[in-house]
């Protein structure tokens, strides 16, 4: 170990920081707690996943207006509860580079997708009615992954359906919480889409 971090350029380096050093001091043991905990985990615990029936299999699409925060929360559904991502309209620079970043495909737009009319539906970033996507049949939503208030104007159906709605700041924190809480590891590129 030693205690130069290289700059990038011949012969410049700096001094490790007190944090740099106890982090590498500390990385082997810390990285055995986790693995036993994990491994504990594993072999003690049930599958504590209670939704992924309602929505396995699903297209989650976003608004009309598509942005990162529907992009990514239908990347991520599709991972969490096995289905497939769509967008509902052309993407901003923002998304394309996020993408990129991250190592994902352009999800295809929801009318394009093979089948997609037989498929059933998870609406990820929105609940009004106004901003459903061409081709989105009311009667195959199964569910809504969402962080905006209930209006007037919001979808409905009339059989129940899966519903999470929290007001927090975006649905990627929304999902970010739900891949914890069920004990269902988050893949790096996944959770950097999510930031």
């Amino acid at each position: 170990m030693t205690d130069q971090v290289p700059l990038g350029l011949p012969g410049l380096s700096r001094q490790k920081s007190v944090l740099e050093k106890e982090v590498e001091k500390n990385d082997a043991q810390a990285t055995a707690i986790v693995d036993q905990a994990l491994a504990d985990e594993k072999a003690h615990s049930q599958p504590v996943f209670q939704y992924d029936m309602e929505l396995k299999g699903c297209v989650f699409v976003g608004h009309t207006n598509t942005d990162l925060d529907s992009i990514a929360a239908g990347i991520a559904a599709s991972h969490l509860f096995g289905g497939t991502p769509a967008r509902a309209s052309e993407i901003n620079t923002e998304t394309e580079w996020v993408l990129e970043k991250w190592g994902f495909k352009l999800p295809e737009m929801f009318k394009d997708i093979e089948g997609v009319q037989d498929r059933d539906v998870c609406l990820v970033d929105f609940n009004q009615r106004s901003q459903l996507t061409e081709g989105v049949q009311e009667s195959k939503i199964k569910g809504i992954i969402d962080h905006h208030a209930l209006r007037d104007g919001a979808v409905a159906v009339d059989y129940p359906i899966y519903i999470d709605i929290r007001p927090w700041g975006s649905v990627a924190t929304i999902l970010s919480h739900t891949y914890f809480r069920n004990r269902v590891k988050l893949p790096k590129n996944i959770a950097g889409l999510l930031l």
